[in-house]
């Protein structure tokens, strides 16, 4: 599988949605990494994330969230803190806060599933 190649207009996105990958939040881990491009790509704009992701953010940086979802890790839709369970609870966050576009923060090999599980969601 190949990585995602981002498409869409940075600029016109009104939220910031972060994935988290496995399960490392150590320093040079990929949520880490993640994390930090949420923080950077943010802007002001609303971020919502999963609990493994904000766990990976530097000191001070949680109060920041708009929303974080908790709960077990499963990719089962509908349930926990897996792709689907975030992308379920972030649609809800947009809806209401009327919020129309995302921009959607990944891992590399994850950011394809990611935008399809989004498209179905």
């Amino acid at each position: 599988m190949s990585g995602h190649e981002a498409s869409g207009n940075l600029a016109a996105a009104d939220c910031v949605i972060a994935h988290s990958f496995g399960s490392s939040i150590g320093p040079g881990s990929v949520n880490q990494q993640l994390a930090s491009q949420m923080v950077g790509l943010a802007d002001g704009r609303p971020m919502l994330a999963d609990r493994t992701l904000v766990d990976a953010l530097p000191p001070g940086v949680e109060g920041q969230m708009a929303l974080i979802v908790d709960g077990p890790r499963t990719n089962i839709r509908g349930q926990g803190v897996g792709t689907w369970g975030t992308l379920l609870k972030a649609k809800r966050y947009m809806e209401e806060h009327d919020l129309h576009l995302a921009l959607m923060i990944a891992q590399a090999h994850h950011a394809p599933r990611v935008v399809k599980q989004a498209a179905k969601n």
